[in-house]
């Protein structure tokens, strides 16, 4: 896997020119929890993450990962909540909240948000997906 220490290598980079920037911050959190398993490392990247960029889809699927890893999923919802809140487009964080939701007992909240998550997906979003409640 050599793209995942390059991409590692230009996060770090980034941040000798901005030691906040959220993206560069989430990205090496999401390489902690995903390829280091140092899920303190990622926790300490993420949380300054978030807290420069609250609203980022980036940050917030980042973190959503880290959640996922760690088994939270209460503050996965919470967290995939305020991500949907501000990008209420954002697929994948809709597939994030209807997973966390599933992993709660929310079955009916699941369902509603993995079907966003699909159809919003241009692959599935074709005429024949019009009028079904799932595949």
């Amino acid at each position: 896997m050599v793209a995942i220490p390059k991409a590692k290598l230009a996060y770090e980079r980034c941040l000798k020119i901005d030691p906040d920037h959220p993206v560069a911050l989430s990205g090496l959190g999401a390489i902690a929890v995903t390829y280091e398993w140092n899920l303190q490392k990622a926790e300490s990247l993420l949380d300054r993450a978030l807290k420069r960029a609250p609203h980022d889809a980036h940050v917030n699927t980042s973190y959503g990962n880290y959640y996922m890893a760690i088994g939270n999923t209460k503050k996965l919802v919470e967290l995939t909540f305020q991500g949907i809140e501000s990008d209420p487009k954002a697929r994948f964080i809709h597939q994030m909240f209807g997973v966390s939701s599933y992993f709660n007992g929310d079955m009916e909240i699941a369902e509603k948000h993995n079907l966003i998550a699909l159809h919003s997906a241009q692959r599935f979003s074709g005429p024949s997906m019009k009028g079904r409640s799932s595949c």
